[in-house]
């Protein structure tokens, strides 16, 4: 599955019954270079073997069902749970309102951010927003159990048994990867986001050990289809 949607967002969160309110920033900046070797990408004490894989297997591997993420659209469909009042994006889960606010911060907008309400992933029980920053954008994934909510690169996608996020970045035309692990009902990364030797433009998560991923091309390399499996 592809989703094509670092990391600093402001979420005011509102407890529904006692009237609490709590601001959460969250922030990440240093990203080290995946310990590799031609055939090997590991990522905290995850480990993939790295392979070429057919245009036609990573191209023709059906994608899920494509959603309209036009948010006029999305927000009268899911109205009951999800409303824009001005700059604020409001989504109701079932322990508390979370509130996302846009705003432009400096002359030249470098520290503004937008968030755009995209879709109810049904099959993840989880809300998807867009971050958009300068320069770069990620997903966030808030939770409709309880609220919480996770930030993933734009690039993105579930292991099967949903124990796992594979998230992949290009933004500035540099490619960098992330694993999310569910722990205790709530997805945490499990290691600094890795520099990659390729720039991701598709990631799909297509079994429980393996990730096809295809490329941007650049200079004079045409796109690549890789395959990551899970050691």
């Amino acid at each position: 599955m592809c989703r094509i949607i670092s990391i600093l967002f402001i979420v005011i969160t509102f407890a529904s019954c006692g009237g609490s309110e709590t601001t959460t920033n969250t922030a990440t900046s240093d990203s080290t270079i995946a310990e590799s070797n031609i055939n090997i990408l590991k990522i905290g004490d995850i480990t993939f073997e790295i392979s070429k894989c057919s245009k036609e297997e990573c191209e023709n591997y059906p994608d899920e069902e494509k959603i309209d993420t036009n948010e006029r659209r999305r927000i009268l469909i899911d109205s009951s749970k999800v409303k824009r009042v001005g700059d604020s994006l409001i989504i109701s889960t079932k322990r508390k309102r979370v509130v996302f606010v846009n705003f432009m911060d400096g002359m030249d907008g470098t520290e503004g951010r937008e968030y755009h309400y995209l879709y109810f992933d049904e099959k993840h029980n989880v809300w998807v927003v867009q971050g958009l920053y300068w320069e770069f954008a990620d997903a966030i994934l808030v939770d409709n159990e309880n609220g919480d909510t996770v930030n993933v690169f734009d690039l993105y996608s579930f292991s099967p048994d949903a124990k796992y996020i594979f998230g992949a970045s290009n933004a500035e035309m540099n490619g960098y990867g992330q694993i999310l692990e569910k722990i205790n009902g709530h997805y945490q990364k499990i290691a600094e986001e890795v520099e990659l030797n390729w720039i991701p433009e598709q990631v799909k998560w297509i079994d429980k050990k393996s990730i096809l991923i295809s490329t941007y091309p650049i200079d004079d390399k045409g796109r690549e289809y890789i395959k990551l499996t899970m050691k």
